[in-house]
């Protein structure tokens, strides 16, 4: 959740908005207008906790 608020001040400084999150099945104005900086930080979103996860069970298991 705190990286989630971090990358959003960012989209917020460099895109003056929220960051939009883009679904196959969104059909929404603001979810089509996701720039490739925001997908990139959903991903590092997504990624970060797997790779923490990982690292903790194989150096704690």
């Amino acid at each position: 959740m705190i990286l989630y608020k971090v990358f959003d001040k960012i989209v917020q400084r460099r895109l003056d908005r929220h960051m939009y999150f883009w679904m196959k099945f969104m059909r929404n104005k603001e979810s089509v207008e996701q720039t490739f900086y925001e997908w990139l930080l959903q991903m590092i979103l997504g990624f970060v906790p797997l790779i923490c996860g990982a690292i903790w069970l194989l150096f704690f298991e």
